[in-house]
């Protein structure tokens, strides 16, 4: 069986951000095969964190994930084929922080 996964090379970059990979499970997963590879779609998030002087310009919005994205193979025959690819960080801004002076 092959499984696609989202290619941690292709991570969006956020300015002035870093991220961290963060993998959930539940029962119904497996071991072996998320051991084997984390960045399998529905299985992953990607948490972005601003560097220093910088905060969220949205606190809520910081997470993206890995999910499978469908496309026509064959639209006469309706055969769809699935991409593994990173969800879009739209709306994840890091932006200068005021700073108090004391």
């Amino acid at each position: 069986m092959t499984v696609e996964t989202c290619d941690v090379g292709a991570i969006p970059v956020v300015d002035h951000a870093t991220f961290e990979l963060q993998r959930f499970i539940n029962a119904t997963d497996n071991p072996t095969l998320l051991a084997q590879n984390f960045t399998i779609p529905n299985y992953v998030n990607v948490t972005y964190t601003c560097n220093a002087g910088y905060q969220l310009q949205d606190p809520n919005n910081n997470v993206i994930g890995c999910e499978y994205v469908t496309k026509p193979r064959n639209p006469e025959k309706g055969s769809m084929i699935a991409e593994a690819l990173w969800t879009r960080p739209d709306g994840i801004f890091c932006e200068a922080s005021e700073q108090i002076i004391m």
